[in-house]
């Protein structure tokens, strides 16, 4: 039964997936599960900004007491218990100093607004930030990474197809030759000698053309592996035309790695984290100052009242903690040392890694020129073979020669424009206009 599935962006019929570029990237991100594991690295950090920010907000704590006792003898104090003065009794009358009560409760509101250390969790909360910042770099990078590896892959897969067509070629003209040598033999016009090297060219070319099998089944696997295809699925490449990239001002990639580079970019947050974190270390030497304020309720003394509201300021200053403040400060302020100079660092590296990418990109287009005026010298001279060959000037084994040459000229162009492409997608990763 013949069906077609739409399925990830292929299309599949009768076990066959026919794959383009843009399917076979949109499926390796969807596969590849370090990038889900740096999504999670990023929620991990916003949590972790949520836990700090909370420590701004007002504290609040709510307690409640609630007692049965089995003693119900009451504490009085009789007349003149505690004395007299000047013959009058203390107390004149029974005090009862505690009544017994079988349920005792007691309840109390107490909050707490933080001063002081709204410095020190504002600054925390920026260096998360700036940590969340720089995961989505990385996970961005890898992004990237992951797709400039499945094109790579896939150019590779169209450059060994068009030379296995050439190679293939070779092997019919080399097949022919051979044919010819043997009638050639029969009639006496060529030597066994000659027949033998003919052979071996055969046996050369077939050699050969195994090697550019292998290689594309070999690239035809890695692909699947890095798609997660099963390897009982034929997977067809897709031959449409590729859009060829073209290569603009070295000026216009120096400009834009500035701010698109993700080194560069990475770098920077790394900085703006460190001071932040310093910035932090810093406003520990601060007093812990706040405001407290809360209520209370008792139920167990009567002559007592049994609601109380009170206001305050909490102080609290840990004099003893110089030490170690002083050792954490300076931790931090060698983090942003070791993070300023990484940063002059890849400000220097990127721009020589743009020159040497502009370099390389520039001479892939070079020799893509060069190899487009010898694929038209080749299709010329084969299509003068192939009329040739028609009113009967020269032999097969001519024409296939002219073919063969043809076929690689037109495999060496295709894959010098590939090559290009891959050229300038490095020096476009490099600057971030990727």
């Amino acid at each position: 039964m013949l069906f077609v599935l739409l399925h990830s962006g292929y299309m599949v019929s009768q076990n066959v997936m026919i794959l383009d570029l843009e399917n076979a990237k949109r499926t390796a991100l969807d596969q590849n599960d370090l990038l889900s594991i740096q999504k999670e690295k990023i929620n991990e950090i916003s949590y972790k900004i949520d836990a700090t920010s909370v420590n701004a907000w007002p504290k609040l704590l709510l307690s409640g007491n609630y007692m049965h006792t089995f003693n119900d003898v009451n504490f009085v104090i009789p007349p003149g218990g505690i004395g007299t003065i000047l013959d009058i009794p203390v107390p004149v009358d029974d005090f009862t100093l505690y009544q017994a009560k079988q349920d005792i409760f007691a309840a109390g509101l107490l909050g707490y607004q933080p001063l002081t250390q709204l410095f020190r969790i504002s600054n925390g909360v920026k260096a998360y930030e700036a940590e969340t910042r720089m995961e989505e770099i990385k996970y961005d990078r890898a992004v990237l990474e992951t797709e400039n590896s499945i094109e790579k892959l896939y150019y590779g897969i169209r450059i060994q197809q068009k030379k296995l067509a050439s190679v293939t070629a070779n092997v019919e003209q080399a097949t022919v030759k051979l044919q010819e040598g043997e009638t050639g033999l029969i009639a006496g016009e060529v030597q066994e000698v000659e027949l033998l090297g003919l052979k071996a060219d055969l046996a050369d070319k077939k050699h050969q053309l195994l090697l550019e099998e292998y290689k594309l089944k070999d690239y035809i696997a890695d692909l699947k592996t890095n798609l997660d295809i099963a390897d009982s699925i034929n997977m067809v490449i897709d031959t449409t035309v590729i859009e060829i990239y073209e290569l603009s001002p070295e000026s216009y990639y120096l400009d834009h790695a500035k701010e698109g580079n993700p080194d560069l970019r990475y770098a920077e947050m790394q900085l703006i984290q460190s001071e932040y974190g310093l910035a932090a270390a810093l406003n520990k030497y601060l007093p812990d100052l706040g405001i407290i304020g809360g209520m209370s309720y008792q139920g167990i003394i009567e002559e007592l009242p049994d609601m109380n509201y009170f206001i305050g300021a909490n102080f609290t200053w840990d004099i003893l903690s110089f030490g170690s403040n002083d050792a954490e400060k300076k931790q931090y302020e060698s983090k942003k040392n070791q993070a300023d100079s990484y940063l002059k660092y890849q400000q220097k590296n990127i721009e020589a890694e743009i020159h040497k990418a502009y370099r390389n990109a520039h001479q892939a287009l070079q020799m893509a020129k060069v190899a487009e005026e010898a694929f038209q010298f080749r299709r010329e001279e084969f299509r003068i073979k192939s009329d040739a060959y028609e009113t009967g000037l020269i032999t097969q084994s001519e024409y296939l020669k002219s073919r063969a040459s043809y076929l690689k000229s037109e495999s060496d162009h295709f894959a010098a424009l590939l090559n290009g492409n891959i050229a300038i997608m490095d020096l476009q990763v490099l600057s971030g206009t990727r």
